[in-house]
């Protein structure tokens, strides 16, 4: 997924992302339900965003099938805000 502006909803029916645009910068509120899905072993989401990389967000057991929750960027700068984001990869 490539950024997006605040408000902007991307649902697919298994996976939802709404962007957020607040005080401290862009976030992501993410859900998903895997139900149905083949065996998953683990699950994970890389948010990408200004020029320190990404974060990596791992869920816990209890969130492999059904989950998740608010993400960001990596801060920009000395700014104290969250980058904006420019991509999402999901790794299921």
């Amino acid at each position: 997924m490539n950024g997006q502006a605040g408000g902007t909803t991307f649902d697919n029916g298994v996976v939802q992302v709404v962007f957020n645009n607040t005080a401290g910068g862009q976030t992501a509120t993410i859900s998903y339900d895997l139900t149905g899905s083949p065996s998953i072993t683990g699950v994970a989401i890389f948010v990408f965003g200004g020029n320190l990389g990404g974060n990596l967000y791992t869920v816990t057991a209890d969130q492999m099938v059904i989950g998740f929750g608010t993400v960001n960027a990596p801060l920009a700068g000395n700014s104290g805000s969250f980058a904006d984001i420019s991509h999402i990869d999901f790794f299921v």
